[in-house]
């Protein structure tokens, strides 16, 4: 599969949120995210990689970062995901938005 790999997510307040997981039929994903922050406020947020629903501190490979008010966005590429392996999002309010795509590798 191509394209979206996931339904597009707004985050709850801090809130351990798995956006997607590569499915055990598949060997591989190439993902690529933005987070938006849409807010009139900052939001610090965090991303992890983990082959659970919660994250150990290890797992991390994004944050805490601040992405100021009114539009800021992080974008990243090309990140690969074993089959199994977990990508989660945690945001400090409520609204942020993430969009996952990439490429299942069979």
């Amino acid at each position: 599969m191509e394209g979206r790999l996931a339904p597009n997510v707004e985050l709850l307040a801090d809130a351990v949120t798995v956006i997607y997981t590569v499915s055990d039929i598949v060997k591989s994903a190439d993902v690529s995210f933005n987070i938006l922050n849409p807010l009139s406020e900052d939001v610090t947020v965090r991303v992890a990689i983990s082959e659970t629903d919660v994250p150990a501190a290890a797992d991390f490979i994004e944050g805490p970062l601040v992405l100021t008010a009114n539009g800021s966005i992080l974008t990243r590429s090309e990140i690969k995901l074993s089959a199994g392996e977990r990508f989660i999002v945690i945001a400090d309010k409520a609204g942020v938005t993430v969009r996952v795509w990439g490429t299942e590798n069979t």
